[in-house]
């Protein structure tokens, strides 16, 4: 029974205040189809967010016949708001998806704002065009991902000009240039004159004369192999680039900061390739695959980005290369500073004494990231990114305010391993925030011994000026655990920011 006014709490307030409602379900981790069963009014709060991340599925279970007379009928019944945002994928009833496709954007064409759609046939594009030339003018956001291996040619003719898309995302996990897909890329790219942001496969090189305002170009590596490497033209990708250089704020070479992997076991030839051109108002570059591209002038790369404030390097992970190394002693040798970069993560770094040049390079860091997954270097050699070496490494970074560590292993005793912690007491005193783990070693729950508990207590001192510390793969026991909490609620160290027992907040054994 609902409370009467003067009878609420304040978090009964709170949470039938429509305004703070709002702010809560604009967060990632709040469920809202959870939400909306919680009372009429929340209900109504949810299908009123601008920016909805709850959508339709198209091909949801409505009956385990798939009888598609329930299909129709829900969408008789369904809410306009709950329109906005679409989902549909299709992996054996193309037929299916396309006739649920086409009357769901038919019927709601002028409110779907948010497509997304995972096919795995080619004919799937069909209804897809067909529903872009006939529907949905008020698209803003258009997602696909392609797993078809087909390689039959679909010509398409040009559909009905959607202004207000922004967002053009295209996935496909076979990088063998399927010339529907690059037809289907371009027909999309000549229909949006008011893009903001594209992602396309490597090998799909469409025409951006049209786009005025890209600002953002990702070319996707997912399923990449050594064949799709070796057939790369580099003058299509300088093309784009000289087309649309002077609009781009960020060109990433992969979707994520992120180690990456070639499918296969084939070898391929290092591709040449440069940035063609000045790119006045580029702020980040990503580049995870130094081992693919070969640059004999990375500095004049760096000089046609004055602007510059976010770098990624890296490479694959299915090499051996040196590239890494080579690519940052290229820059500690020719005596640059890049003093406008704030953001740097460097994947597969395996000299630990290149951060001394990291310094040099780029004194005013703010966030770093060091990513390392392999034990062995380029020489077959044990990795040297060791926890305390790197720790002690990153030490006297003037304004470096947030570490971000992913090692190949720590040290294999728990003893060392707390030492090789307590080696960055001088870099905790700066930073802001930590995250540390480890990708190879054994999981064993460890009982720490009076000195080890001891020394762990001096690292929660040296710790306690961060606002949010996360230490993967450290296994406690329970006992440990009790005796670590107790000891920081006794001396008043905030219990909430710390992350350090396997994923887990302390606030998770309390």
């Amino acid at each position: 029974m609902e409370s009467r006014p003067e009878e609420r709490t304040p978090q009964e307030i709170a949470l039938n205040n429509p305004i703070i409602l709002n702010e809560i379900f604009k967060h990632n981790s709040t469920p809202l189809k959870t939400a909306r069963l919680v009372c009429p009014f929340w209900n109504e709060i949810v299908l009123s967010l601008q920016n909805t991340r709850l959508g339709f599925k198209l091909n949801e279970k409505h009956d385990r016949r798939k009888d598609p007379f329930s299909f129709l009928a829900l969408c008789f019944s369904l809410d306009d708001r709950l329109a906005k945002r679409i989902s549909a994928s299709c992996h054996i009833a193309v037929t299916d998806f396309g006739l649920r496709l086409t009357h769901f954007c038919d019927k709601f064409s002028d409110i779907v704002q948010i497509m997304d759609l995972s096919i795995a046939d080619e004919d799937c594009l069909k209804y897809i065009h067909q529903v872009l030339t006939n529907c949905c003018p008020n698209l803003t956001h258009l997602q696909i991902l392609c797993e078809f291996q087909n390689h039959k040619q679909i010509l398409m003719d040009p559909i009905t000009p959607k202004l207000k898309l922004k967002s053009f995302i295209l996935n496909s996990k076979v990088k063998t240039p399927v010339l529907t897909l690059t037809n289907f890329a371009q027909v999309v790219v000549n229909a949006s004159p008011n893009l903001r942001e594209v992602t396309l496969p490597w090998g799909i090189h469409p025409n951006f004369e049209n786009p005025k305002f890209l600002d953002s170009l990702t070319i996707e590596l997912d399923g990449l192999r050594p064949r799709d490497i070796n057939r790369f033209k580099s003058f299509e990708l300088s093309r784009i680039l000289n087309q649309i250089g002077d609009q781009l704020v960020s060109l990433c070479f992969g979707e994520y900061d992120a180690i990456d992997w070639i499918d296969g076991f084939e070898n391929w030839s290092r591709k040449e390739f440069q940035i063609p051109r000045k790119m006045s108002k580029l702020q980040k570059y990503r580049n995870i695959v130094v081992d693919i591209f070969r640059c004999d002038d990375v500095l004049q790369d760096f000089e046609r980005m004055p602007v510059l404030n976010t770098l990624v390097i890296g490479k694959t992970n299915s090499t051996k290369s040196a590239s890494v190394h080579e690519f940052l002693q290229t820059i500690f040798d020719a005596g640059k500073i890049f003093g406008g970069v704030k953001d740097l993560k460097i994947l597969e770094l395996h000299d630990p004494t290149l951060l001394e040049g990291l310094k040099t390079a780029f004194p005013n860091l703010v966030s770093l990231g060091l990513e390392t997954i392999c034990p062995e270097d380029d020489r077959e050699e044990e990795s040297g990114m060791k926890l305390g070496v790197v720790l002690k490494a990153c030490g006297g970074w003037g304004g470096l305010k947030h570490l971000n560590l992913q090692l190949p292993t720590y040290p294999e005793e728990m003893m060392n391993v707390i030492q090789a912690l307590l080696g960055g007491l001088e870099l905790y005193k700066g930073l802001k925030t930590l995250e540390i783990l480890r990708y190879h070693g054994r999981d064993e729950t460890h009982d720490l011994t009076e000195i080890e508990l001891d020394l762990f207590k001096q690292l929660l001192f040296a710790m306690d000026g961060m606002d949010e510390v996360e230490i993967e793969n450290l296994y406690f026991s329970k006992e440990s655990v009790t005796e670590i909490i107790n000891f920081m609620k006794l001396n008043k160290i905030s219990v909430s920011k710390f992350q350090i027992f396997q994923g887990k907040t302390c606030f998770d054994y309390l």
